[in-house]
């Protein structure tokens, strides 16, 4: 017995339909960093840090692009705020005075140092809500060792094999971790009072001590 052909494909089709959504389950999100020097007077637009995709079940993530901010004045006689950057990202949020359908994007960020860009691993650490969506992000640094480099000789080898690390010693300045959204505590309340015989909570024996004993 021969299935038709649009038996075949109507099969294909809600096997295509079925793996679509573990397809696009997978989450993204744009990380960037400003300048706390910007001002109203000369205003400056966010540039982006990191574009970081992520697997929300398993927290296993990709990233996508990462451009770090270069050192901009290494003199003494600058302003203090130019030292520091603007790092975080644009959340969603809905007004209640506003409709469902009216959102506003803000700007959630922390204050952070350049000098955590300055030859050490990054760690960008992303905070998500019960939905999966980051909510905030950090830069951390830790100290890491000196690239080894390879030797000059062996002439193309070497050359493959110094790029080979580089792209990987480029690739591993920056960590990703996720901090998942747990509930707080909740009260229990309604709980059953248990009584004694008289009508009366009983109340709990100390255990007495080797000495007490």
């Amino acid at each position: 017995m021969h299935i038709p052909s649009l038996a075949l494909l109507a099969l294909s089709l809600s096997a295509l339909a079925s793996a679509s959504p573990s397809a696009s389950s997978s989450l993204s999100a744009d990380i960037f960093y400003w300048p706390l020097s910007s001002s109203s007077l000369s205003p400056s637009k966010p540039s982006r840090l990191a574009k970081i995709s992520y697997d929300p079940t398993t927290l296993q993530s990709t990233i996508d692009s990462y451009t770090p901010p270069q050192p901009v004045n290494t003199n003494d006689n600058f302003d203090r705020q130019a030292d520091l950057l603007r790092i975080g990202l644009y959340i969603t949020s809905i007004n209640d005075d506003d409709s469902p359908t009216k959102k506003d994007k803000q700007w959630v960020g922390t204050l952070s140092s350049p000098s955590i860009f300055a030859n050490t691993q990054q760690t960008l650490t992303l905070h998500l809500d019960h939905n999966n969506h980051v909510y905030h992000a950090s830069m951390s640094s830790s100290a890491t060792p000196p690239v080894a480099h390879a030797s000059s000789t062996g002439a193309e080898k070497s050359k493959e094999k110094t790029t080979a690390k580089a792209k990987e010693a480029e690739s591993g300045l920056l960590k990703v971790e996720f901090v998942r959204l747990t509930p707080s505590p909740k009260p229990h309340l309604n709980r059953p009072v248990v009584l004694n015989a008289d009508g009366h909570t009983p109340e709990e024996v100390v255990e007495k001590t080797f000495l007490q004993k």
